[in-house]
């Protein structure tokens, strides 16, 4: 924590005071998000990763993007994102 007392956090490590203050000034870049080890393993591993792996069997099955898109449930702009992950 910023302010080095022990406080609960409100986000970024900070507590609410100093999280506050960082807010105001516009400085809240300086401290990064914190991806605990259960959501770094939750991107990879979660809804959206079984979504993605769903689009790339769709189109690896010969649908257009917009076919697999409707077939996983997601935004034709989404699956735009999807598709630059694919190999």
């Amino acid at each position: 924590m910023r302010c080095g007392r022990t406080r609960p956090h409100a986000g970024r490590q900070l507590c609410e005071t100093c999280r506050t203050h960082q807010a105001k000034r516009g400085l809240l870049t300086r401290w990064p998000h914190a991806l605990t080890e259960a959501r770094l393993h939750a991107l990879h591993t979660g809804p959206v990763a079984a979504r993605v792996a769903a689009y790339a069997a769709a189109r690896e099955a010969g649908m257009t993007p917009v076919e697999a898109a409707r077939r996983v449930g997601v935004r034709p702009s989404t699956a735009e994102k999807y598709e630059r992950t694919l190999p």
